[in-house]
């Protein structure tokens, strides 16, 4: 079972919640992480630790206010 499983993260480290489904979705098959926002692509390579296959990132500036329409746009364009 491939799944996808969105980070959030504040100030440079990850919200303890998505790395929790990470780490699941790890334990289930094949599971990819998303980073969105300022840093992304930073943060990003800390996610294999917790058991992601693969991480994507972006970085637009339409993700720098903590809206949640441009995150569901990105999310959507992914999938």
């Amino acid at each position: 079972m491939k799944s996808l499983v969105y980070l959030e993260h504040y100030h440079g480290a990850f919200e303890k919640g998505g790395l929790g489904v990470l780490g699941k979705a790890a334990s289930l098959g094949e599971a990819a992480g998303v980073v969105l926002g300022e840093g992304a692509s930073g943060i990003a390579e800390g996610a294999g630790a917790f058991g992601a296959a693969t991480v994507y990132t972006c970085e637009a500036p339409q993700l720098a206010a903590p809206l949640p329409q441009p995150r569901v746009d990105a999310l959507a364009t992914l999938v």
